[in-house]
């Protein structure tokens, strides 16, 4: 029997499964529509397909409560109320954003368990719990004991390699996090795409310490940010308007991280999910 764990932005959290008193089954787990849109001319066999797209998904909940039902509803109601927007966790692997389309609606009776509610998901894709990380720069350490102080001691060297291949294995193109940190003085960095010739770039100078972060926020939208001590600020005037890597295809995606200098000053961290169309209990 799989489980599922909601946990609010809010910072509550409602459990699940059996161990929570709770027996339950979700519909729209897998599955999910495409529309697509076609043209025919005159005289044509078949149609053009124009364009397509994916609506978000809806995952509907019901289920029986069978011991502390009076406590379990107080706590399902109480976090799973009308505006509630957070994470579901399905069986320890898969997430997905989501927010309450209907609060929960429970049998009328003390003792009567029964319930169901629904949740809207704007983005309809799964992701897989594990992140994965990729490093471009990153500091090796060679400091090791025992010391002979007769030689000179290095305590660490910056990898020289500009170029990585970051391996997509999701179903689909997934969106990530670009992290990019100033060692020394960066002027205008980007990655490239080095197959597809794609690329996002940032028309601005950091200097050691500061970082740019690219990433989508809840809503999807593309957010560019630089950070530095204490402070943080908006820098999506510096996201060069002809950017266009913006998503990691499926498979290899080999990328180059440098700068107008070489890319020497750069370490760069690169962070997604495995995107999943569909999910199941796989135990």
């Amino acid at each position: 029997m799989y489980n599922a764990v909601f946990k609010s932005d809010n910072g509550g959290t409602f459990t699940f499964s059996a161990d929570n008193f709770v027996i339950f089954d979700i519909d729209g787990l897998s599955g999910i529509s495409v529309d697509n849109s076609t043209s025919q001319g005159a005289g044509q066999i078949g149609v053009s397909l124009a364009t397509s797209s994916v609506h978000s998904r809806t995952l509907t909940i019901t289920g029986k409560i069978f011991n502390s039902v009076s406590a379990v509803k107080k706590q399902m109601r109480n976090v799973l109320a009308p505006f509630a927007t957070g994470t579901l966790i399905f069986n320890n692997r898969y997430w997905i954003y989501c927010s309450v389309a209907d609060a929960p609606t429970f049998a009328p009776g003390a003792d009567k368990g029964d319930f169901t509610l629904r949740l809207l998901c704007p983005y309809p894709f799964w992701r897989e719990v594990d992140q994965q990380l990729y490093t471009i720069g990153e500091i090796t350490k060679k400091f090791h004991f025992p010391i002979n102080y007769s030689t000179p001691h290095r305590f660490g060297e910056k990898s020289a390699i500009r170029k990585i291949n970051v391996i997509n294995t999701g179903d689909i193109e997934a969106d990530y996090i670009l992290s990019i940190k100033a060692d020394d003085e960066v002027k205008n960095p980007y990655v490239a795409n080095v197959d597809t010739l794609e690329r996002v770039q940032f028309n601005t100078t950091i200097h050691s310490g500061e970082e740019i972060r690219l990433y989508r926020d809840n809503n999807g939208i593309i957010r560019c940010v630089l950070s530095g001590g204490q402070t943080e600020k908006n820098i999506m005037s510096a996201l060069d308007e002809n950017s266009t890597l913006f998503k990691l295809h499926k498979g290899d995606n080999p990328l180059l991280v440098t700068d107008d200098t070489g890319g020497s000053g750069i370490n760069a961290q690169i962070y997604f999910y495995n995107v999943i169309v569909g999910v199941f209990d796989e135990e």
